[in-house]
């Protein structure tokens, strides 16, 4: 085997010498590039996820409220109008009652809601009303939804149609405006209409002759009323 020459050696191509400064600036300068790419369609792609997921969280929310409610209001004979706590008047409660022949007791029964602004919750409880009209079987506070926005009226999320046969409103409505969710990022808004059909314009909670919000005659105040 003959030994390698210094003539040899020089014959090489110039190539084996490696990247120029040049080339290995423009590498990472390509490099850079791509990996900013990468991190953008990353980052845009967990923002759409999360998305997703707040607002597919948000309407699961809002639903459960609104088949709860669905299964209350229909035999209801008579809805407040919706109106502040008295200890926290920053709270808005309702309250409805089903008469007799809705309830398996056989006992008139109450359903309170109310939400807390400052908590962002729906929470609801229910008494049963003896011959007497005193309150027995109270519940506590039970949540039925969280990240509850408010939306800033003094009302909301609750609302009361009274009925007025001369408008083409036969019955009193509950209106439920509901937006869940994560204050300026995504958000979930719903209103519905819920009608008590056993209600008319003779229940005692539809009238407010002074006209200051509150129905003249209340029910489902047993209970310590709106605390």
């Amino acid at each position: 085997m003959s030994a390698v020459t210094d003539d040899d050696a020089d014959a090489r191509p110039a190539d084996d010498a490696g990247f120029t400064l040049l080339e290995l600036i423009v590498a990472i300068g390509l490099f850079s590039v791509f990996v900013a790419i990468f991190i953008t369609s990353v980052t845009g792609l967990a923002a759409a996820v999360t998305k997703t997921k707040v607002t597919s969280e948000s309407a699961s929310t809002n639903q459960v409220v609104i088949g709860m409610l669905s299964r209350q209001v229909p035999y209801a004979e008579a809805i407040n109008r919706p109106g502040p706590g008295l200890a926290d008047p920053t709270m808005r409660y309702i309250e409805f009652q089903q008469p007799r022949s809705a309830t398996a007791d056989l006992l008139r029964a109450c359903i309170q809601w109310r939400y807390v602004p400052s908590e962002q919750i729906l929470q609801s409880r229910t008494w049963s009303l003896t011959a007497g009209g005193s309150a027995i079987n109270t519940t506590g506070w039970a949540t039925r939804a969280t990240d509850v926005i408010d939306l800033g009226s003094a009302t909301t999320p609750f609302g009361m149609l009274p009925a007025d046969p001369g408008a083409g409103l036969f019955r009193q409505q509950l209106v439920v405006t509901l937006a869940s969710g994560v204050t300026g990022t995504e958000v979930t808004s719903t209103e519905t209409r819920l009608v008590a059909r056993n209600s008319s314009a003779s229940s005692v909670t539809n009238l407010d002759a002074n006209l200051d919000g509150q129905s003249d005659t209340m029910v489902c105040m047993q209970a310590g009323g709106r605390p």
